[in-house]
């Protein structure tokens, strides 16, 4: 019998081939906590290491935070994994994770392009920062589901609106941040205060991505009977 923290969905068939069986369907409720613990977690890695690594060498400092992005990353796979692995016990774990945490770290080293080409960026020509910026915000926000999808197609068929669905969460997450984070810091603040202010923002972070998430894993489960 399921516990209180999952449903149980059904699998109809016509007599002439055995019964699949019951797929172990996980509370949004239950993915919702995991996620957020799990990603606020994460995310004060990469947070810490560029509060105070930022007197650090450029280089340094981009090959700290791209290993923080990898812990960040393999933190929020493992929660996921947690809550995925009762629906699909045939799920390879450890890949999930691996693929996971090294998504986050490219997505990372993404975003630090910026920092890295620098001054550079004036002599670019418009045209081509704005392109360049559309091309790597959609690689940036599709790293971690692409790389998710190339691990959970094995085990749930006709999944790769996973890569579009965790690409929109992410969006949604980031803005989140950005929105509340932004217009209160600002120069001259204590340590303290700013360190208060990204973890608010970033636990806002977290549950909006682990809410979007849910309902896209909830509705894969449900719709997907296994073999199909």
């Amino acid at each position: 019998m399921p516990d209180g923290d999952e449903l149980v969905v059904f699998t109809l068939h016509d007599g002439t081939a055995p019964v699949p069986p019951a797929r172990r369907v996980p509370r949004w409720r239950t993915w919702f906590a995991w996620v957020t613990v799990g990603e606020f977690i994460g995310f004060a890695t990469p947070a810490g290491v560029g509060a105070l690594f930022t007197s650090w060498p450029a280089v340094a400092t981009a090959g700290a935070l791209i290993a923080a992005g990898a812990v960040e990353g393999a933190v929020l796979g493992w929660a996921q994994v947690h809550v995925l692995g009762r629906a699909l016990p045939a799920l390879r774990r450890a890949r999930f994770v691996t693929a996971t945490a090294a998504a986050a770290a490219l997505a990372c080293a993404i975003g630090l392009v910026p920092s890295w080409v620098g001054e550079g960026l004036l002599d670019i020509p418009v045209w081509a920062l704005v392109l360049g910026a559309i091309v790597g915000g959609v690689a940036l926000l599709a790293t971690i589901g692409t790389a998710q999808w190339l691990v959970l197609r094995e085990v749930l068929p006709r999944s790769a609106s996973w890569i579009l669905t965790t690409a929109g969460a992410w969006a949604a997450g980031l803005l989140m941040f950005t929105a509340v984070a932004t217009p209160l810091w600002h120069a001259g603040q204590p340590v303290a205060l700013v360190a208060a202010i990204g973890a608010g923002a970033g636990l806002l972070m977290a549950a909006t991505v682990a809410a979007l998430t849910g309902l896209a894993v909830l509705r894969l489960l449900g719709a997907t009977s296994p073999g199909s």
